[in-house]
């Protein structure tokens, strides 16, 4: 009778030779060995698949996959479509975790009958609805990775993101994937080792306009089941997008139907400065000086209280 492992621990890979050992051996010296290990080589020009077939070749557990350079969402739903784990948990090939990351996952997920687990948060557990509106409120990552999930909750082809979408793709999977959810459980614990990461796509130069107004609209279509219940964080999300757009001087305009529609509606999500700013100023040309120049008055500010 074949037994399938209770973790599948999936690392899409591409040109990661210099940090791809360090990340492989932290997940083959996990305390809890029951899991598997699936290399989904991205198409790599450098000897990142090298490495992963020499890893396959020394361990059981370890599956190597190669494939044409198609993203990062594309290899993530090739590493599930091979894995048979319970539960998966996705690594980046630049991060490592902790020996006892998968024995944490363990007890947390079956003790308490969960299927999502966020680390690094404080101690709770709560529903599909709160885990959509933390997302919406930047209230906890939008990384697939620093999370472990049944496989359940994948039904569906959740995992299938347009490569189009190759910044922000994983807060279009969580969307997604929380209407699958029952409980999701946060830990107060750092089990998983970033190398560098930055989830914020208006911080990228090289993402226009067009991309970000079709990023809001793929996670409104994401969110589209659970739209009335999460409203007011859809609107906090897009307003946030609003002025971080006008911030970065990509060309926003307020007669654009959603900007319209954001800038009209009222909800009762509590608001920043920046948020209302925007609200409360007639002009982008006005709300990006007034910004900016709170941004200075910040870093003035920062850099007094250090002298002090």
């Amino acid at each position: 009778m074949l037994v399938h492992p209770l973790f599948s621990v999936i690392v899409p890979i591409y040109n990661s030779e210099r940090y791809l050992r360090e990340c492989i051996d932290s997940i083959l010296e996990q305390e809890l060995t029951d899991f598997e290990l699936l290399l989904i080589d991205d198409g790599s020009t450098d000897n990142s698949g090298m490495i992963c077939d020499e890893y396959a070749s020394l361990h059981k557990c370890v599956k190597t996959y190669h494939g044409d350079n198609h993203g990062v969402s594309a290899a993530r739903n090739i590493g599930f479509h091979y894995s048979v784990g319970t539960y998966i948990c996705f690594v980046d090939a630049d991060d490592t975790i902790s020996s006892d990351y998968l024995i944490r996952c363990k007890e947390s997920l079956i003790d308490d009958d969960i299927d999502v687990i966020c680390f690094g948060q404080k101690d709770e557990i709560f529903g599909r609805e709160e885990y959509a509106r933390r997302l919406l409120r930047n209230e906890m990552t939008w990384f697939l990775h620093h999370k472990c999930f049944r496989r359940d909750v994948f039904k569906g082809g959740i995992l299938n993101v347009s490569s189009d979408f190759y910044i922000g793709e994983d807060l279009i999977v969580n969307i997604r994937l929380s209407q699958n959810v029952g409980r999701v459980k946060c830990l107060n614990y750092q089990g998983y080792n970033y190398r560098l990461h930055d989830c914020s796509i208006t911080s990228s130069s090289h993402v226009g306009l067009k991309y970000e107004e079709e990023f809001i609209a793929e996670v409104t279509r994401s969110l589209r089941p659970m739209l009335d219940s999460c409203n007011d964080e859809l609107w906090f999300f897009k307003l946030q997008y609003i002025w971080k757009m006008i911030q970065a001087q990509k060309g926003i305009k307020r007669d654009n139907k959603w900007v319209r529609e954001t800038l009209n509606f009222r909800g009762t999500t509590q608001l920043g400065w920046n948020e209302r700013i925007v609200l409360a100023v007639p002009s982008f040309k006005l709300c990006y000086l007034i910004l900016m120049f709170k941004e200075q008055m910040a870093k003035i500010w920062r850099c007094f209280s250090k002298r002090k």
